[in-house]
Parts: C-alpha cells; sequence; structure tokens
C-alpha cells in the first residue's frame, strides 16, 4: 500500500512545483510589461498655429529639436499642429529646443512626410512660379519647453527665413 501512496504523493508535489512555476512566468511576464511604462520618455505636451506673414502654414514640417530627440509634427489647413513622439505619445522634450518649420507643399508630405531636404532647392523655382514662394524654406526658433506645456504659436516672416 505504501508504493500506491508514493505515487500519489509525487503527482501531488509535482502538480504543486508546476503550479509554483506558472505562478512565477505569469509574475515575470507581468513585470516585464508593466516596466514599458517606466521607459516611457518624459514628454510635454506641444501644439500650437504657424502663420507666415500673417496667413495660416499649411503643411509645414514642425520640428522640436533637442538633445533628447526631434519629434515632430505636421500643420493642417489652418497652420494647426500637434508634436508627436510616435505614433503612441504626443508630445516634446523639456528643455532648451530649436523649432525647425519647414514648409512643403500637400504633395510632398503625401509621398513622404519625413523626405530628405536636398531636393527642395531643385523644386522651388517652380513652386515659387506656382504661387508659394515660401514652399522649401525653413525657419529656426530657440525655445525653452517647460513642464506642463503650453501652446507654441509662431507668427513667421518670409525675409526670416534660411
Amino acid at each position: 500500500m505504501k508504493s500506491q501512496d508514493a505515487p500519489g504523493a509525487t503527482n501531488t508535489s509535482i502538480a504543486s512545483a508546476s503550479t509554483t512555476a506558472v505562478a512565477l512566468l505569469l509574475s515575470i511576464a507581468f513585470v516585464g510589461c508593466s516596466s514599458g511604462a517606466s521607459d516611457a520618455p518624459d514628454l510635454v505636451e506641444a501644439y500650437g498655429t504657424i502663420t507666415i506673414d500673417g496667413a495660416p502654414a499649411d503643411s509645414a514640417r514642425v520640428m522640436f529639436v533637442s538633445t533628447q530627440g526631434s519629434p515632430a509634427g505636421i500643420t493642417d489647413s489652418s497652420g494647426n499642429y500637434e508634436i508627436q513622439f510616435n505614433d503612441e505619445q504626443n508630445g516634446a522634450f523639456p528643455g532648451p529646443t530649436t523649432v525647425v518649420v519647414k514648409k512643403m507643399n500637400a504633395a510632398e508630405f503625401e509621398e513622404d512626410p519625413d523626405a530628405d531636404d536636398e531636393d527642395d532647392d531643385a523644386d522651388f523655382d517652380a513652386k515659387e512660379e506656382a504661387g508659394d514662394a515660401n514652399v522649401g524654406t525653413e525657419w529656426n526658433v530657440e525655445v525653452d519647453v517647460a513642464e506642463g506645456g503650453s501652446p507654441f504659436n509662431f507668427d513667421l516672416k518670409s525675409e526670416d527665413a534660411q
């Protein structure tokens, strides 16, 4: 009879060990998933309106360039923008920042919003004749992105473009 009890005791020990192992694995998986939130960067809400010579800057790339990264956004037809760090998080890094505004035409953004700027100069003369003299130009503005965020509105002047 003792030989029958021993296998039962062993099965109980194996079941108990299996349950403990599953619980341990689930705990590790949970901790691994939850640590992703602590890895998220500290971002400050950054949005606003861009105008050029008093008119809304439609289809302008707006980048908040800092030592920590360069989150960006694109203005709508009213010149409004919101800075995005990635597809899931909005905002810019706090601290000294260079805001780079690059005026592009809408077709360029549809093709590739992150397109290299090298071929902008070649198309500038044709675009100027088409009626948007600011397409292909760029402005750099120094700001301090403070905790708590605030609107960053810029009324840019054509003569200040680089």
